[in-house]
């Protein structure tokens, strides 16, 4: 048995899907292992075809769906009474917004869900870049195929850090290069 969201709501941040015919819900939490956190169980499955109205495919060519994370997909059950409290604190968001490169441009970062043409799903980070037209621009796109759990973002000074656990210490990190003018990730450090 798993606790499941299914609805996919339109909002600023996302564009609905078209239907697609699949009845899964957006986000399943697994009920067993129950000594395992809820942000360790949870699978999410993707259903937008643009994310911050770039097309999907624009953002990777192999992709067919994807999905920014919102905590309107989780329930109360797991984020807390009012609906946002464990996250908070933790620090942790689904996007964060901020001028990461130092151009005097705002950037947006967010984390989410993808499904492949293969349907193969993954989890993503992309960084966008305002336009000169008030839309975004993808300037930078990391995926992780083969995982499709909870992902978060914190930013720690000029760096932002990538959590797939609330209660873990070890997060990979995105900085920006500025002599290779591209941002890099950051392998988390082993215990010393």
């Amino acid at each position: 048995m798993a606790v499941a969201v299914s609805s996919c709501d339109k909002s600023p941040t996302s564009s609905a899907a078209k239907p697609t015919g699949n009845t899964e819900p957006l986000v399943k939490i697994a009920t067993e292992p129950t000594n395992s956190a809820w942000w360790l169980r949870a699978q999410f499955r993707p259903a937008d075809e643009k994310v911050r109205d770039i097309p999907v495919m624009s953002l990777d060519s192999s992709w067919q769906l994807a999905s920014e994370f919102r905590k309107d997909f989780l329930t109360k059950e797991v984020l807390g009474e009012d609906g946002s409290a464990q996250m908070e604190t933790a620090g942790l968001s689904f996007n964060l917004s901020g001028d990461f490169n130092k151009d005097g441009v705002e950037d947006l970062a967010l984390v989410g869900v993808y499904q492949d043409r293969a349907g193969a799903r993954g989890n993503f980070l992309v960084v966008m870049t305002k336009t000169d037209t008030g839309g975004w621009r993808k300037v930078f796109l990391k995926a992780w195929p083969g995982q499709a759990g909870f992902l978060s973002l914190r930013q720690i000074g000029n760096k932002l850090q990538l959590w797939n656990c609330m209660a873990c210490d070890m997060p990979e990190e995105l900085a920006w290069d500025e002599k290779a003018k591209s941002y890099t990730i950051i392998p988390p450090k082993p215990y010393q």
